[in-house]
């Protein structure tokens, strides 16, 4: 039998070296190692999901009763409000956010410029940070606020293994630098699935996010068992739930007996993946416009957040007189799934499409805590709804059982777009809805919207990086391959199992 020689062997056990590394003759205390300290920061992960969300639910609950009430002279007021605490806190405990693009950037360069090495206060930071910033009204979300405290608590899972001395005594425990970088992507896919209550679409997230047109191969395995955990972890102390529910698509959209409805459906999805690409531009674009205004004022950095909040507010306000909801306070949850419900009309989509372009870039390009994540699905939501109302009166095959998947579709395709992540989009949505049916239809928009921006060269986090360096064109097509593969188990089981 041919075995594997010293050399090979003694290259695997000191690092993952790549995905590949699993189907080697590897010795069984490397893949021990990895359930060991991908469990390890999952667990971690996803306490400190479980913490963000706590002391989230509360800020939210608290300001959004003083607005509820009808005090409408405190809906500008409060997001202000929470934008100076957030400034203040940042300004005693965490200075570098004030150079920095929210919580996306933070984590991305913790991960590619600092291997994963983090300040051990910094996640409790922005777990008050971001509690404040989306409690008090202001329109970001909270998945990378989760990310970054994952990236965290991933941190500190190596530091306890190395404080307590483990690795001196169980020597194969040792953790090199790119073992931390793993075990921070690890954390920061628990907490976002945590937060999600999706297992695959966090593990993917992890893996896809950290590059623009490249997948981290080596910490799909780890980061997906870390998914695991965090989502049991936030089960098992919060009880299953979803930020949003979309609602169970029976019909596929096309691949289905009538050839004539499926081409047209078809033709008119890659349509809505053409729009939410170009309009995914038009966010990016002046999300970055407003990041070079906010950096011209002259206004101290503490007290910026306090402005972008306060424009923010306003904007809330304005809608709120139009609309009488409060569609672009915080999260906008509600808004996603009125537009998802067909309860929003043409006019006020146009109208919350600019809003929230708006709303968004002045929080987070101000100094604010929040993520875009979010607001991208958000954004997906409206830009699928008015292409379907633009379209279904010209094209027959738009019948309107068909509404919700193609707001879904553009939920998919617009994120996509704009962060870069087109299996992750695809993965998080249909988790969150218990249903893998409209996949094809959801790929499709998804794929188009992400080469339609290839060429602007636009990605809302300007910390990813393009490609992982050192890698023939080869290698890094079959990595790909490998991790399409395991994508494809994951999604099988994930059905076999009964969960979608």
């Amino acid at each position: 039998m041919l075995r594997a020689s010293p050399r090979h062997q003694l290259s695997a056990s000191r690092g993952l070296r790549g995905m590949s590394s699993y189907f080697r003759i590897t010795p069984l205390r490397f893949v021990v190692k990895w359930i060991v300290l991908s469990l390890w920061a999952g667990l971690l992960g996803g306490l400190g999901a479980v913490v963000f969300t706590v002391f989230l639910d509360l800020n939210m609950e608290f300001f959004y009763s003083l607005v509820e009430d009808g005090f409408l002279l405190l809906i500008p007021i409060l997001p202000a409000l929470g934008g100076l605490m957030v400034g203040i806190v940042n300004f005693f405990f965490n200075k570098e956010a004030f150079y920095t693009l929210g919580a996306s950037e933070s984590a991305l360069e913790a991960i590619h410029e600092r291997q994963g090495f983090v300040s051990p206060k910094k996640p409790f930071v922005t777990i008050l940070t971001s509690s404040l910033s989306i409690g008090t009204g202001n329109s970001v979300g909270k998945e990378f606020p989760a990310v970054d405290i994952g990236v965290g608590f991933g941190s500190i899972a190596r530091r306890l293994i190395e404080y307590l001395g483990i690795s001196r005594v169980v020597r194969w425990l040792k953790i090199t630098r790119r073992d931390s970088r793993i075990m921070a992507i690890c954390g920061a896919s628990s907490a976002l699935a945590g937060v999600f209550g999706a297992p695959l679409g966090g593990g993917v997230f992890g893996s896809e996010v950290i590059y623009q047109e490249d997948v981290e191969v080596a910490a799909l395995g780890p980061a997906l068992l870390s998914s695991c955990i965090g989502v049991v972890v936030c089960w098992l102390i919060l009880g299953h739930h979803v930020p949003f529910h979309v609602p169970h698509i029976e019909d596929m959209v096309f691949l289905n007996p009538n050839v004539v409805s499926d081409l047209c459906n078809f033709a008119l999805t890659v349509g809505l993946g053409v729009v939410c690409g170009l309009a995914a531009v038009v966010f990016v674009k002046f999300f970055y416009l407003t990041a070079k205004v906010f950096r011209l004022l002259k206004v101290p950095a503490v007290a910026r957040p306090a402005l972008g909040g306060l424009l923010n507010g306003l904007l809330v306000l304005a809608v709120y007189l139009v609309a009488r909801e409060l569609y672009l306070w915080g999260l906008g949850y509600d808004a996603i799934e009125a537009t998802i419900a067909a309860e929003v009309p043409v006019f006020l989509l146009l109208l919350l499409f600019f809003t929230k372009i708006a709303a968004t870039s002045f929080v987070i390009c101000s100094g604010g805590a929040g993520g875009t994540l979010i607001p991208s699905f958000f954004l997906g939501a409206v830009v699928g709804g008015l292409y379907f109302y633009a379209l279904s009166g010209l094209a027959p095959c738009m019948s309107n059982a068909y509404y919700a998947a193609y707001v879904t579709a553009g939920i998919c395709a617009f994120s996509a777009a704009t962060a870069r992540i087109p299996m992750s989009s695809v993965l998080l949505v249909c988790e969150m809805a218990r249903n893998f049916t409209v996949m094809p239809s959801l790929l499709t928009a998804t794929i188009v919207a992400f080469f339609v921006t290839r060429p602007f060269g636009i990605t809302i986090y300007r910390a990813q990086r393009r490609r992982r360096v050192g890698l023939t064109r080869k290698r890094r097509f079959l990595d790909f391959l490998l991790w399409l593969l395991i994508v494809a188990i994951g999604v099988t089981v994930y059905r076999i199992l009964g969960f979608a």
